[in-house]
């Protein structure tokens, strides 16, 4: 079924469609298609997770324009490296850029009127990246969706950055308000208290062992398996 589902979405039998393509900054071509009317009230913008491509989102396509029809548009975009839009060089593949190219797909398709926009893993860190990259869509957004995702990388010269961990790896060791890890002191070890009393004997078992039920069979006092009754029970 969810195969069924996909290959309608790709060839536009869920609703009315529309397949374009446009041309990035870098000169690489980005797969867009675009579902509902020109001039609808609300515009959808979905971004897919990473290794992934536009028709992931094919079930909540189905269910907004069921639910929706004509007063909706969606807007789904393979990105830059995936589906059906053009090979990146690994230096061209970073969230900056994929927010960049999100505001083409915008400024093309969507031009005027508020946006929902809603990212799945990368394509939420596309979306954390809008307000830099394209502040001026800010005022249009709203209402934003998060699936699985994270800010990404952290700003230039955070500690928890890549560049930042390279400048605490270059500072000097007296700034280090630790020593390394490789001349750190392991803590001694806890002495755990023994409550127990010394002259005090172990407990018997409660139950005897299989063996040791096989060995007592027999015997009087004693329930073997498959006996209503014990025998010392029995005999009164």
């Amino acid at each position: 079924m969810r195969h069924a589902v996909a290959d309608a979405f790709r060839r536009g039998r869920v609703g009315g469609v529309s397949e374009h393509n446009v041309i990035t900054e870098d000169g690489l071509r980005i797969h867009v298609t675009v579902r509902g009317r020109e001039d609808a009230p609300l515009t959808v913008l979905l971004s897919h997770c990473w290794t992934a491509e536009e028709s992931d989102w094919h079930y909540q396509v189905t269910d907004l324009l069921a639910r929706y029809g004509r007063d909706v548009r969606i807007i789904t975009w393979d990105h830059r490296g995936h589906g059906r839009s053009d090979r990146a060089r690994e230096a061209q593949c970073t969230i900056p850029h994929l927010a960049r190219d999100l505001g083409l797909v915008v400024d093309t398709y969507a031009p005027e009127g508020p946006l929902v926009v809603a990212g799945h893993s990368v394509g939420g860190m596309t979306l954390t990246a809008i307000p830099e990259e394209r502040p001026d869509l800010m005022p249009r957004i709203v209402g934003a969706l998060f699936v699985s995702t994270t800010s990404g990388e952290p700003p230039q010269g955070h500690p928890r950055s890549a560049r930042g961990r390279r400048r605490a790896d270059a500072r000097p060791a007296a700034l280090h308000p630790r020593p390394p890890l490789a001349d750190a002191q392991p803590h001694p070890p806890r002495e755990v208290p023994d409550h127990r009393a010394p002259d005090r004997a172990p407990l018997p078992l409660r139950h005897p062992g299989p063996s040791a039920r096989r060995r007592a069979r027999g015997r009087p006092g004693w329930c073997t398996p498959g006996r209503r009754r014990c025998p010392a029970s029995s005999a009164t």
